[in-house]
């Protein structure tokens, strides 16, 4: 193995793996650290896996990083990568240097910095898209008293040059996307030719964000395109529902009475999981983080397959579902323009040519 990444959610380390996959390099995400005890590696030039710890507290950050490490037997792959949230939330500091520390790195190149989505690092601080103030990075990473490099960077050339320079052997790349992508272009500089994606029918794409973005989002895809669409009030998917033929929307939406987000979620997550087993639909959608994780926890999916980026920062992955491989594709729930959820759907068998006509109106 070429190269490991240890995210703190389940999307960072799809979003981070799949720049790898992107370029032709054979990658797998698996969805908690346990799983690198019994995974099967050995045709695999990337492994990110998630800890599950970015909510959490203190204790739950170190037991994460320790149960990838006692899952870890030398010798460690050549390129570390501690995949972090692009505005530094979380376990920053305390994540990097225990990983560092367990694995022999003795230094820290660090960028938060995503050029390409207009966020930046300049003398030392995160700024740009998405960023209300700017952000110390220096001071996210505190707690080790490793050397730390915080380069400049402006553009995607500025992170490669910085990758470019760096030891493996010896530095810990702590960073979002855009150092991951630097990091995969420097491994393989030519990349793959880039293809046009379908995806199998039966599609189901199953919305538990409620972020305006992903609001706004499915109103255009469902204004454009005659869908399934099923309401899952408060989580609860309706007894007896049924897909529809080529793609269904699944939505959860708030109820006339207030419903704790963990009880409307565990309960989504569940009756979603049930739709799948008896439907199995050959390509699935789950946009928001805790969504996808909910519900792949109870498919008992443990390991997926990254397979390429269908849309920027929208990783399709595969997974075999009871028996069956499935394609699996997941978003943020703040991710994208009003257009995304559209554009998804237009990589659906069958339903290319009516989308691309819906597109075409204003």
């Amino acid at each position: 193995m070429l190269a490991l990444i240890v995210a703190d959610d389940l999307t960072g380390a799809l979003d981070s793996a799949v720049m790898f996959a992107a370029r032709g390099m054979r990658c797998c995400v698996l969805r908690h650290p346990e799983a690198l005890v019994s995974a099967d590696l050995s045709d695999i030039d990337v492994c990110a896996v998630s800890t599950g710890s970015r909510e959490g507290g203190r204790n739950q950050a170190r037991d994460a990083i320790a149960a990838v490490l006692a899952a870890l037997e030398p010798p460690f792959p050549d390129y570390i990568f501690k995949k972090v949230d692009s505005r530094l939330k979380g376990h920053v500091g305390l994540e990097a240097r225990l990983l560092a520390e367990g694995t022999g790195r003795t230094c820290l190149l660090v960028s938060p910095a995503i050029p390409e989505m207009g966020r930046f690092v300049t003398d030392g601080y995160l700024t740009g898209t998405g960023v209300i103030g700017p952000i110390s990075v220096a001071s996210r990473v505190a707690e080790t008293e490793m050397p730390l490099a915080i380069p400049e960077a402006k553009s995607d050339t500025d992170l490669v040059h910085c990758v470019g320079l760096a030891r493996s052997e010896t530095t810990l790349f702590v960073g979002a996307r855009g150092l991951a992508a630097a990091l995969a272009r420097h491994l393989k500089p030519h990349g793959k030719a880039p293809s046009e994606i379908r995806l199998p029918r039966p599609a189901l794409f199953v919305i538990g964000s409620r972020d305006p973005i992903t609001e706004a989002q499915v109103e255009r895809l469902c204004s454009k395109l005659d869908v399934g669409f099923l309401i899952a009030e408060n989580g609860r998917v309706p007894a007896g529902a049924e897909p529809g033929s080529d793609l269904t929307i699944a939505k959860m939406t708030s109820g006339n009475a207030a419903v704790a987000a963990e009880l409307a979620g565990g309960l989504f997550a569940d009756g979603i999981s049930a739709l799948i087993e008896t439907t199995q639909p050959a390509t699935l959608l789950a946009c928001g983080g805790e969504t996808a994780n909910a519900l792949l926890e109870r498919l008992g999916v443990e390991r997926l397959d990254v397979l390429d980026e269908i849309l920027p920062g929208v990783p399709l992955a595969s997974a075999v579902l009871r028996g069956k491989t499935t394609r699996i594709i997941t978003k943020s729930g703040g991710f994208g323009d009003a257009d995304t959820l559209l554009r998804l759907a237009s990589s659906v068998e069958s339903l290319e040519d009516i989308s691309t006509a819906a597109e075409s109106e204003p």
